[in-house]
C-alpha cells in the first residue's frame, strides 16, 4: 500500500525480494497455526494459489492504468491501505490486548 501510495522508482529485483521475504514469513507462521490446529494439506494449497492469484490479478491491474486520474486512485487506494495496515498494528499493539 505504501509503494503504491509513493510511487518510487525501484529496479526491478527489489519488489521481487520483498515479496519472496514476506512471503516465506507469512508462510512460515501460517504453517505453525495449521499445524496445531490439525489443517489439512489441501487448504494451505487452496491459500497459496488463491493469494497467489489475487497479487496476480492486482498486480496486472494497476501495471495496465495509462489514464491519469486512474493512477491517482490506484495510489489513493494504496495510501488508504498502508493507513489501515498501520491501524491494525497499531490495534495489536495496544495496552492489554
Amino acid at each position: 500500500g505504501l509503494l503504491a501510495a509513493v510511487n518510487p522508482s525501484v529496479p526491478t529485483w527489489l519488489p521481487a525480494a520483498v515479496a519472496v521475504g514476506l512471503g516465506m514469513m507469512h508462510g512460515f507462521l501460517n504453517g505453525l497455526t495449521m499445524a496445531s490446529t490439525a489443517t489439512s494439506f489441501l487448504a494451505a494449497v487452496g491459500i497459496v494459489v488463491a493469494l497467489g492469484l489475487v497479487a496476480l490479478l492486482l498486480g496486472a491491474l494497476t501495471s495496465s492504468l495509462r489514464v491519469p486520474w486512474q493512477k491517482i486512485a490506484a495510489r489513493t487506494l494504496g495510501s488508504w491501505m498502508a493507513a489501515i495496515g498501520l491501524l491494525a498494528l497499531a490495534w495489536s499493539l495496544r495496552p492489554g490486548s
